[in-house]
């Protein structure tokens, strides 16, 4: 088969979603300036640089903050985000969700079997394959935003859209990157979190031999959004590990000798001892 060319946009186009993205961007960073305390990352240069295929798997319990806060926080690239179709009804953030190229999904919860998202497949897919820089794809592949303790269960979804970008034949390989966040006092105004990058990885030709290569991906990257973000059997257990977090963090102020991704290390070298959960 002839592979299908690879979409292309002039420049006068690009110039302008680079714009445009810039004020998205800038929007999102006062919103969590204004909400939070601190927004605090970890890792930012394991994510890819510009023009290499990445898709983005975030982890998802605190609805449109999670996405607020991504876009804030990773500015070396634009988030192009795959969130529910539902959002583009809201009064405030559905023309800016809109504007921002994000892609509208199909959720059971909202459409049952009426749900298709054919063209979700087919857009992450000429994101993936746009020879400018904006190829990077932002996926939530809990696929749920409510509060929780634990990462959910992942679908294929993820795998099969990188699987099938391969198959084309446009591109030989798509970088998957696990991201973590995790809220110290989610509900609280003026709180701190935490963005953690993992170890990213790759899908390509070889890979996507393997007959059962959708579970492969699917597998590895749940393991790594765990080892990302906080996990814990139940909300007490939750709460003990955010106090013991707070509190190894302000002890160091007002120096703030010790940081938020230091203070998360400290407390995972304890987890033998808590046996609770991991980040």
């Amino acid at each position: 088969l002839t592979p299908s060319p690879a979409p292309k946009k002039s420049l006068a186009e690009s110039n302008a979603n680079t714009c445009f993205q810039f004020l998205i961007q800038s929007l999102f960073r006062l919103c969590t300036f204004v909400f939070y305390r601190e927004v605090a990352t970890q890792n930012l240069h394991k994510i890819p640089p510009d023009g290499v295929p990445t898709i983005l798997a975030i982890t998802h319990t605190n609805g449109l903050a999670d996405a607020v806060v991504a876009m804030s926080s990773i500015t070396a690239r634009y988030l192009r985000i795959c969130a529910k179709d539902t959002l583009w009804k809201h009064p405030v953030f559905g023309p800016l969700i809109e504007a921002s190229g994000a892609i509208p999904v199909m959720r059971t919860q909202e459409h049952g079997d009426a749900r298709d998202n054919t063209h979700v497949f087919q857009s992450v897919i000429r994101t993936l394959e746009e020879s400018s820089t904006n190829n990077l794809v932002t996926l939530f592949p809990e696929g749920n935003s409510q509060y929780r303790t634990r990462l959910l269960s992942l679908r294929t979804g993820l795998a099969r859209m990188a699987l099938g970008t391969i198959a084309r034949g446009n591109i030989s390989e798509v970088s998957i990157v696990p991201c973590g966040i995790s809220y110290l006092a989610r509900e609280k105004f003026r709180s701190t979190v935490l963005l953690s990058v993992g170890e990213p990885f790759v899908v390509n030709h070889e890979l996507a031999r393997k007959d059962n290569a959708a579970e492969i991906i699917t597998e590895q990257l749940e393991q790594s959004l765990k080892d990302a973000s906080l996990q814990s059997p139940d909300f007490e257990t939750l709460a003990i590990a955010q106090t013991s977090l707070l509190s190894l963090i302000h002890i160091s102020e007002p120096t703030r000798l010790l940081s938020i991704s230091y203070a998360v290390f400290c407390l995972k070298k304890k987890q033998k001892t808590y046996k609770v959960y991991k980040i």
